[in-house]
């Protein structure tokens, strides 16, 4: 194989492995943004499931009403 076919393979895998580096950091950003909002949304629910406990649990009897138009 002459060098001028060895220098454009040698190129061409540069140029790949740049833009294979960049969609790689790429996708780790999406990954690292999305546990971000596992997180974010994981804490909220543990929130919430302790908000409905408290209220579940305050002691006082919840009277059921009906609606006013019946």
């Amino acid at each position: 194989m002459s060098n001028t076919k060895l220098e454009q393979r040698l190129a061409d895998l540069e140029v790949k492995i740049t833009h294979q580096n960049e969609t790689i950091d790429t996708l780790n950003e999406a990954v690292i943004n999305q546990w971000k909002e596992v997180d974010r949304l994981s804490r909220q629910v543990r929130l919430l499931s302790e908000q409905v406990l408290s209220i579940e649990d305050d002691g006082q009897p919840h009277e059921v009403t009906k609606p006013p138009h019946y």
